[in-house]
C-alpha cells in the first residue's frame, strides 16, 4: 500500500526565486534564469505579467493548431483525448531557499 505525504503548508512573506522579468530595484540577485525579489515585488510583478502570459497561452492555441487536434483526434479513444497542442512555461516556478 502506498502512503501519501501530506503537503506542508506554511505562510511565506519572505524572499523568493522566480523566473519572471523584474527590473532594478525590484532586483535583489540573479543566478542564471532565476531572479531574487522580495515577496511584495514578486506579487507586483506577477500581476504586471499576467496579461502577456495569458497573451502567449492564447497564441499557442491558433486555429491551425486547433484544426489539426480535431483532426487527429477522430480515430482516438475519446477517454485518452489531449490536444496536440499545449502551453507550458516554467515562469511561474518558484523557489524559497529556507523555511524555518
Amino acid at each position: 500500500m502506498v502512503k501519501i505525504k501530506k503537503p506542508k503548508i506554511f505562510t511565506h512573506t519572505g524572499d523568493i526565486w522566480h523566473h519572471l522579468p523584474a527590473s532594478g530595484s525590484e532586483i535583489l540577485a540573479q543566478k542564471g534564469s532565476w531572479t531574487k525579489s522580495t515577496y511584495k515585488d514578486y506579487v507586483n510583478i506577477l500581476n504586471r505579467n499576467r496579461h502577456k502570459t495569458l497573451k502567449d497561452a492564447h497564441k499557442s492555441a491558433s486555429k491551425e493548431n486547433w484544426d489539426n487536434w480535431k483532426y487527429k483526434m477522430r480515430a482516438v479513444d475519446p477517454y485518452k483525448r489531449s490536444p496536440s497542442w499545449t502551453y507550458a512555461k516554467d515562469e511561474l516556478e518558484v523557489f524559497i531557499e529556507r523555511v524555518k
